[in-house]
């Protein structure tokens, strides 16, 4: 047997012997000489894509979010005008004069083109303004009658 004076990196155990460490559970680790017991074991870092949930360790990150990893709890969602498939590190940007809400680019074709969208604004404020002519024709009317 070999004497070591610490155990080894994921590893736990009160021996002297190597032997007589332990392996953390899947997914967690310890640094060297810093484990007696598995409760001293903490989940890994975690991949680009990916977050620490303290139950099950790293999981996925879903369309519309990413992580850059690491130990962060919950993925952000991608800004407006960005998208991103699943487990992705980082959002990509629409092409330019396409648009999507946050978190809701989950594809390049989510992003939809911005003149569609003045299109239909142009189309409300045409109906507002035309509600407003009319009540002011009949605030003239009454007002003269």
């Amino acid at each position: 047997k070999a004497v070591v004076s610490t155990q080894s990196t994921g590893t736990y155990g009160a021996g002297v012997w190597l032997e007589d460490c332990t392996s953390c559970p899947a997914g967690k680790g310890v640094g060297a000489g810093a484990g007696s017991q598995e409760s001293d074991c903490h989940w890994k870092p975690c991949q680009g894509g990916e977050f620490l949930d303290e139950n099950v360790g790293c999981s996925s990150c879903e369309s519309g979010f990413f992580s850059e990893g690491g130990t962060t709890v919950s993925c952000t969602p991608c800004e407006a005008n960005s998208y991103s498939s699943a487990r992705a590190a980082s959002c990509t940007e629409c092409p330019s004069g396409r648009t999507v809400g946050a978190g809701e680019g989950r594809q390049e074709i989510d992003c939809k083109s911005s003149s569609n969208t003045n299109e239909a604004e142009e189309e409300v404020d045409h109906s507002l303004d035309s509600d407003s002519d009319e009540e002011k024709g009949r605030d003239g009317e009454n007002g003269k009658d």
